[in-house]
């Protein structure tokens, strides 16, 4: 802030500076925007360097040729190969692959989709068609190839619920569940509800032995009611047998 002071028409123009302190905080760390105009003026004023690249070679100067160059050469690199290869243990030992598709979702939305799938053992994992394609080709599972057209997921499961993966998937609309592989067989999603529906196989299992062991053991029993009836009427006529006799003395 500043005043003009003066005494006369010709004496000296003295100036009064008083410091006057912003009346709000300015943030050092992040500082306000500037406006339009002199964010122009900061953009135009920034400094360009030239590259000095008259040493290199003609062919590396061109950034879309040397990317179709490292394509057509590197069309799959190493660890592409290890992926494939661990990708193909899975299929390989998982009783249950569950294929789905995968909408737009948020990192911690995808995050809580595989901790979810881990708790019922089972493993959500994420792969490029490129990678699938390597892994499959050539192998009793590259029919779910044609499902892979956009983003896509897998689950992988050795010990597999289905009702508690059909459970998980009403939690998560963003994975829509399209098929999936039970046991080395191809199964549609109405085949896989029908199967939840139809229960655990160990279940089924117990279920008929407890039968056959039921009716076994009522085959057991009316056999030996027969064989207790004829003895029970043995030992009655032996008992009829030697009262008489000790009557008759």
């Amino acid at each position: 802030m500043s005043f003009v002071t003066r005494r006369g028409l010709l004496d000296i123009v003295s100036v009064f500076v008083q410091a006057k302190r912003f009346r709000g905080k300015i943030n050092v760390q992040k500082p306000r925007k500037p406006h339009f105009e002199r964010a122009l003026l900061f953009q135009a004023a920034n400094p360009y360097y030239i590259k000095d690249e008259s040493a290199k070679a003609k062919d590396l100067l061109c950034g879309h040729a040397l990317g179709r160059v490292n394509k057509e050469v590197n069309g799959t690199n190493k660890l592409q190969i290890i992926y494939a290869k661990e990708l193909l243990d899975k299929f390989k030992s998982s009783k249950l692959i569950a294929i789905y598709h995968k909408n737009p979702l948020s990192a911690e939305v995808e995050f809580n989709a595989y901790a979810a799938f881990h708790k019922i053992n089972m493993d959500y994992k994420v792969y490029s068609k490129s990678t699938l394609e390597l892994a499959i080709k050539d192998t009793p599972y590259q029919g779910i190839l044609g499902m892979y057209v956009s983003q896509n997921a897998l689950v992988f499961s050795k010990d597999p619920d289905i009702k508690k993966l059909l459970k998980v998937n009403k939690k998560f609309p963003q994975l829509i569940f399209l098929a999936a592989i039970y046991e080395n067989n191809f199964l549609s999603k109405d085949d896989v509800v029908k199967l939840s529906s139809v229960g655990n196989i160990q279940t089924a299992r117990a279920e008929l032995v407890q039968t056959i062991n039921c009716h076994s053991q009522q085959l057991v029993q009316l056999l030996d009611v027969n064989q207790q009836n004829l003895v029970s009427l043995l030992e009655r006529r032996s008992d009829q047998l030697n009262k008489k006799s000790t009557d008759q003395k």
